[in-house]
Formats: structure tokens, C-alpha cells, sequence
């Protein structure tokens, strides 16, 4: 009969794996530390535990928190369940995958959206495709990136790709593998990420989740596509780096957001590279935020007459 301090070894054992899951842990974990059946139903019992899935148990006080909601999706079948698509997104910090939900995919057989979990099943998953990240057993961003199309549309996808191309967390080269190594390519998800990829070339990032809504803006409105981060030499030399550029047109293009122009000595040094560029010669138009959300169609017009188009 085991003795009461084994009993409480693997309780704590249980605790301390809890902790390391977001206070969860699964019914089968608990078992192989050591716990029966009739300790774990009297923890359920009395509310110490809590059922959150079929076998999956969360630690009462526990902080409920989006890593928890993910972890507990996870281990439904741990192996088999990985975070993916938007949720992977999220967990990325992808731009334009700021949505609050849980969304798996697995292997097992696990059908349709259940407790809130919206679950893509698949036969079978390459290694090389996953990976765990605090814990989380996650697509990697490479597979994320082609996954996204499936459920988001083109802008999503891009807005996603710039900003993983920016942090450096993947690059254009490791994603067209990626989409070499794609089976079914007719699949919707790989279809959207090459599109992404043919149209932005081998083209820097844009610098902010404002710039590529703004490029997003000009292909809605038929408007060329620019050069992007673009150096500025006059005489001297370097005079700045700028956002977008028609070289044909002589003309600049600033995206400015409100969190970029709070503090006074940011909104002078601005003023001072824009008559920098003004006395080179340079013609310069500012987008912002505000504008590109309220008034597209004044900042279209205000670009025709800049390419000499003329009214609308």
C-alpha cells in the first residue's frame, strides 16, 4: 500500500507539471505521476480540479488565460492537437490575427468546433512543420503562413507575411519552400500564400502594419505600385529613408500613425527631414491612419492629381 508521503509526492509532481500547462493537466498525466482514479474524482469532486475537456483538468485558482484556452485544446490528444491557422497567428503575433479564438489542427478524430475549439483535422502533419514554444505545440510560422488562406482572405495573408518578413522570423526563400513542400496544390490556403509571394516579389518589408493596409489601398484603386523603403541622397549624401517612392513621378509617400508623432521632438525632427526633402527637390504627400480608415477617397484623389490623372 503506498504510503501517505508517496501519495503526496505525486500530487505535488501533478502540480508542478499544472504549472508548467497553464494550471492544466490530463487525466493520463496525472496517472502516470502516480495518482488513481479515486483522488482525481475526489479533486473533481470537491472543486479543487476542474473538467474542462473530456481528460483535461485544470488546477482551481488557476488564471484562465489564452495560453490556457490553447494549452487545453492541446491536450485533448496531446500529440495530435496543435495549435494552427488564426490561433497560430495569434500566438506569432501575426499582423491581422488578433482574433480571441482557439482554432487546432489534429490528427485525430476530433470533428467540427467543440467547446468554442474550431478543429481542422488532417491525415497526417511533417515534423518539420511543428514545433513547441513554451510549452505550446504549434505549427511553425512557415506552416501558419501557408495555412492562413484557407480561412483568411488575401489582405490577412499579407498583412501576416509582411510582418513575419519584418521580425525576421521567416523570409521569402524559407516560405517558397514551404510551398514546394506543399501536397494538394490546389489547396486554398498554399493558393493565397503564392499569391502573396508573386505580387510582392522579392520587395523589402513594409515597415508597419499601416504601410502594407496602404499598399493594399493603392492595388484597390489601381495605382502603381511603389518603391519601397526607399533611400533619399541629395549632395551631401544620405537624406533619408523613406516609405514609398515613384521615381517616374518624383514623389514621396509618407504613412504616419498618431503613435509615431506624440512626442514633440519626433514631430520636429519629422518637419525637418520632410524640408529636407522639399529643398532636394522632392515632392512629399503624408497618408495617416485616420485618413486611410475615413477618407480614401479624398487621399485617391489627391494622388491622381499628384500622377497628373486628373479627376475621377
Amino acid at each position: 500500500m503506498p504510503t501517505n508521503a508517496y501519495r503526496h509526492k505525486a500530487i505535488r509532481q501533478v502540480e508542478a507539471l499544472a504549472r508548467k500547462q497553464y494550471g492544466l493537466v490530463t487525466r493520463s498525466q496525472a496517472r502516470s505521476l502516480g495518482m488513481t482514479d479515486d483522488e482525481i474524482d475526489y479533486l473533481l469532486l470537491t472543486g479543487a480540479w476542474i473538467r474542462v475537456f473530456p481528460g483535461v483538468l485544470r488546477m482551481s485558482g488557476s488564471p484562465t488565460t489564452t495560453e490556457g484556452r490553447w494549452m487545453a485544446a492541446c491536450l485533448r490528444k496531446p500529440g495530435r492537437v496543435w495549435l494552427a491557422y488564426r490561433s497560430a497567428g495569434r500566438f506569432w503575433r501575426l499582423d491581422g490575427c488578433d482574433v480571441d479564438i482557439t482554432e487546432v489542427l489534429t490528427t485525430a478524430d476530433l470533428r467540427g468546433s467543440r467547446g468554442g475549439v474550431i478543429i481542422h483535422r488532417t491525415k497526417a502533419v511533417p515534423a518539420r512543420d511543428l514545433t513547441v514554444v513554451r510549452n505550446l505545440p504549434v505549427t511553425t510560422v512557415h506552416r501558419t503562413l501557408a495555412d492562413l488562406g484557407a480561412v483568411c482572405d488575401l489582405d490577412v495573408v499579407e498583412l501576416a507575411v509582411e510582418s513575419a518578413l519584418r521580425r525576421h522570423i521567416t523570409s521569402v526563400a524559407r516560405l517558397e519552400r514551404q510551398l514546394a513542400a506543399c501536397s494538394g496544390r490546389g489547396r486554398r490556403g498554399p493558393k493565397t500564400l503564392r499569391i502573396v509571394l508573386r505580387q510582392r516579389g522579392h520587395r523589402p518589408p513594409t515597415d508597419s502594419h499601416l504601410e502594407t493596409r496602404f499598399l493594399q489601398f493603392l492595388r484597390r484603386h489601381g495605382f502603381p505600385e511603389p518603391d519601397r523603403q526607399e533611400r533619399i541622397y541629395g549632395d551631401d549624401g544620405l537624406i533619408a529613408r523613406v516609405d514609398f517612392f515613384y521615381e517616374e513621378f518624383n514623389l514621396i509617400i509618407e504613412v504616419d500613425s498618431r503613435a509615431h508623432h506624440t512626442r514633440q521632438l519626433d514631430w520636429e525632427r519629422d518637419l525637418r527631414r520632410r524640408n529636407a526633402l522639399t529643398s532636394h527637390g522632392r515632392r512629399v504627400l503624408h497618408v495617416t491612419d485616420h485618413r486611410l480608415r475615413r477618407d480614401p477617397i479624398g487621399i485617391a484623389a489627391e494622388l491622381r492629381r499628384a500622377f497628373g490623372l486628373g479627376a475621377f
